[in-house]
């Protein structure tokens, strides 16, 4: 398969998955299961494998990486490259 026609081919994938996997929401540090909830939905409702970018109110100060194993949330906090 050449590169443009594999582009064309995950295009739909890669921006279904920016579209859901980011959120500009308002947590708390960390965020609570029921913030993730409000922003994506259950982690039973994304399935296990979800992941997602939460930017606390889309201030760029604190970035989350979200993910749900299809019963629970689990987060890691990001460090801003300097």
């Amino acid at each position: 398969m050449k590169r443009d026609e594999l582009l064309k081919a995950i295009k739909p994938f890669v921006v279904r998955w920016i579209r859901r996997g980011y959120s500009t929401a308002v947590v708390s540090t960390p965020p609570t299961d029921a913030e993730l909830e409000a922003a994506f939905g259950t982690a039973a409702a994304v399935g296990p494998g979800f992941t997602g970018l939460v930017d606390n109110a889309g201030a760029g100060t604190d970035v989350w990486v979200v993910a749900s194993d299809g019963a629970s949330w689990w987060y890691v906090a990001l460090t801003v490259a300097v």
